[in-house]
């Protein structure tokens, strides 16, 4: 049995892309693929190879390298397209993530009618699903994952897909979507399914390549070789007629001889003439690129592979440095500015080709691109009896020439006087030679003796037929009468009716042929269409299930939500009240206490000692049994250079208010040398020292906010009495109360 070669398949998306669709092609030519099957193409060709489904979302490619079976019948629906190549059936397939679920479901009913259609035949089906799950390498299972595994199980197909390399690579991810499902007598069959990652794409999905082991047939049938070949393009006539000449002087063999001796020696004889006038065409190997293709653009496309590696090992770093961020763009930039490059490279060598095309048309008008136009140019492929099935080819052959052993040769014998013609069977040519009867036949009219006017000369006919036996003859021609007799059909007598066919049988024939014919193509299309109705049925009932499912959920979510609302608002009043409540307590809390910021820290520093000094030099002096605790509080701005606050604690409100008091008289008093760190005795450079309440944190903001809003609306005043923040414009304006954001309004 012969060993053939495997077929090899291409699995891509493209996302609508053009230089990505140029990528695709040169790749197949590269690679040798058989069958390519490619989601979201960017323009399907309207030529025999290309199939699409309805709405152009998936394509189905058959090239013209060796081995490549012979696309023979097409199916297509939403999303999704059927082929048959020799043994077996290719499905492509593209479901859209903007699909819902319920158009999902519609979709698989739609493609399992489809793959259920096509058994016994192997089964194929290849395309972006769109789907996650774990059985083919996603990190997670969704639910759209879900239901495509359950299409599978129902349907009998098993997953191709092997490990877990990502199939699509964006900026946000990665995911396993475009999966390759077998049925369970193919999958065996399919070998080195792999995810192809050194190969630019120019797509955010990989290339995925496997191969199918053809199976031969118990009889292989040993095809014939093609036969030699000639550039007819280079022929020189003059020789070939010199050729001709030569070969009519060598002997011919003897006649009478037999036929396949005397056409072996025609064919050589032709060969020897061809060999002379023209040159043979030499069988050569198959392109490995499409014809604008170019070093160039391998150099740019490896150039592409180099920097998504670059950039795709710097993301993959566990340890990442501290200009990670930067540098990942960096190298981001360098991706995009090799796949501008390869993009332009790729665009100017098309149109570098095609201006080269066109400008044949000055010297050969029917050309290259004539035949474009007509749809004549095409890559050499094998006859097709060489790809067709044997036993398609075998019925067609016996359709177009049938065997049929009752089927005589028809001689013909032409009147000398009238020249008119008829035919003669072999059986009266038996008898006699054909050159007595062609001279002694006469016609009907020209032995007639009668006018050749009414109706007296018409021939009186028997309903006998030569046909029917050998015995059988027309009337001798030395008869001289102008009545033709003839024998009836034995056909009736003999009993063998197989061995004649009469017109009543034809017709019975032909119409029980399409009969049948009609039976069986209203049966497929009844078959069909129970199918789809059926799928049509299930998708209604699930979507109806779906809908009260979903119903049910909405009523409870919606209980559930204004439930919360109310929970919500009451939990809200609580919250208020008791932030109200704290910050009271805060406030009754930090009311004997000051805060005094810009005090330099020193390792060694005295905060007692520094805070009698503050009440000596403000004229409000400060015993150390009124100062009841001093400590340094954490800034809540951690990156901020200025020293850490003083808290003070005294021993009453009275003796804060009074400290706070000479500290305003103190700067009152001393406008151009207001209380700093000098007068403290602290060394160093001279910086400005404050005295304040000690505000809570969420005054503290308000405060601040309260201070832009003021010095915005063009304010004089914001101050701080008992906790409290006040404003006023000017000072025969009111005093305002911020006691919250929405106060901050008041500040027009």
């Amino acid at each position: 049995m012969p060993i053939t070669a495997p077929l090899s398949f291409l699995q891509a998306n493209i996302n609508h892309c053009a230089c990505a669709q140029d990528l695709l092609l040169q790749s197949m030519a590269q690679w040798s693929i058989n069958i390519a099957v490619v989601a979201e193409p960017y323009f399907v060709w309207p030529r025999k190879d290309w199939v699409a489904d309805l709405n152009g979302s998936v394509a189905i490619i058959s090239s013209a390298a060796a081995g490549t079976p012979t696309l023979e019948g097409v199916r297509r629906g939403q999303g999704c397209v059927a082929a048959r190549f020799g043994e077996f059936i290719v499905v492509g397939v593209y479901f859209s993530p903007n699909r819902s679920l319920a158009e999902l479901h519609i979709s698989l009913a739609e493609l399992r009618a489809v793959v259920v259609g096509s058994y016994p035949l192997p089964v194929l089906v290849l395309g972006d699903f769109n789907a996650k799950n774990l059985a083919w390498g996603s990190r997670r299972t969704d639910v759209r994952g879900r239901m495509v595994e359950d299409w599978a199980l129902e349907t009998g197909l098993v997953v191709l897909n092997r490990g877990s390399v990502p199939t699509c690579v964006r900026m946000r991810g990665e995911s396993v979507v475009d999966i390759s499902f077998a049925s369970p007598a193919l999958s065996p069959r399919a070998i080195d399914w792999r995810v192809m990652e050194g190969v630019e794409t120019y797509s955010d999905h990989r290339y995925i390549r496997f191969d199918v082991s053809t199976q031969p047939s118990s009889a292989p049938v040993q095809q014939a070789p093609s036969g030699p070949r000639w550039a007819l393009k280079q022929l020189d006539r003059e020789l070939l007629l010199e050729a001709s000449i030569v070969q009519a002087w060598v002997s011919s063999p003897d006649r009478p001889a037999d036929v396949n001796d005397e056409a072996g020696w025609f064919q050589e004889a032709m060969s020897e003439i061809c060999d002379v006038a023209m040159p043979r065409v030499r069988p050569g190997s198959a392109r490995r690129q499409v014809y604008w293709w170019s070093r160039e653009l391998t150099s740019l496309r490896e150039a592409c592979v180099a920097a998504r590696h670059l950039y795709a090992r710097h993301r993959r770093l566990r340890i990442r440095p501290p200009n990670a961020a930067a540098i990942e763009a960096e190298l981001y930039e360098g991706y995009r500015a090799a796949k501008t490059a390869l993009r332009e490279a790729v665009m100017r060598a098309r149109d570098r080709a095609r201006e080269e095309m066109l400008e044949t048309l000055d010297r050969d008008p029917w050309g290259r691109p004539y035949k474009m136009v007509r749809d004549k140019l095409r890559t050499w492929a094998p006859p097709l009896t060489q790809s067709l099935r044997p036993q398609l080819v075998e019925d067609v052959v016996s359709a177009l020439f049938p065997a049929r052993g009752n089927i005589r040769p028809r001689l013909w014998l032409r009147h000398l006087r009238c020249r008119k013609r008829t035919t003669r069977t072999t059986t009266t040519a038996s008898r006699k030679g054909p050159g007595l009867l062609d001279t002694k036949w006469n016609c009907q009219q020209c032995r007639s003796k009668l006018p050749k006017t009414g109706n007296s000369n018409t021939p009186v006919r028997i309903t006998n037929h030569p046909i029917a036996s050998k015995e059988d003859s027309i009337l001798s021609p030395s008869e001289e009468s102008n009545v033709t007799t003839r024998i009836k059909n034995k056909c009736s007598k003999s009993g063998n009716s197989d061995s004649c066919v009469t017109e009543e049988r034809l017709r019975m024939i032909i119409k029980q042929e399409i009969t049948d014919t009609i039976k069986s193509l209203v049966s497929e299309h009844l078959a069909n269409l129970n199918l789809q109705v059926s799928g049509f049925q299930e998708s209604l009932s699930f979507i109806s299930k779906q809908y009260d499912d979903l119903m049910q959920s909405v009523n409870e979510k919606s209980e559930t939500i204004n439930r919360l609302v109310s929970k919500n608002e009451k939990l809200t009043t609580q919250v208020k009240n008791l932030t109200d409540r704290l910050g009271q307590i805060e406030r009754n809390m930090r009311v004997c206490n000051v805060e005094i910021t810009g005090i330099p820290e020193h390792k060694s520093e005295n905060l007692l000692s520094t805070v009698e000094q503050l009440g000596r030099i403000v004229e409000s002096p400060i015993a150390e049994s009124d100062i009841l605790h001093v400590t340094r509080i954490a800034k809540l701005n951690k990156e901020s250079n200025r020293p850490r606050s003083v808290i003070v604690k005294l021993r009453s409100q009275r003796h804060r208010d009074e400290l706070l008091a000479a500290v305003t008289r103190f700067n009152k008093k001393n406008k151009d040398n207001k209380l700093n760190t000098e007068h403290l005795g602290l060394g160093g450079r001279r910086e400005p020292v404050f005295v304040s309440e000690h505000l809570t944190p969420t005054n503290k903001h308000l405060h601040a906010a309260a201070r832009k809003k003021a010095k915005e609306a063009g304010f004089m005043f914001v101050w701080i009495r008992d906790g409290r923040i006040l404003a006023r414009k000017n000072e025969q304006s009111h005093a305002i109360y911020i006691k919250d954001d929405e106060s901050l309004k008041l500040l027009l």
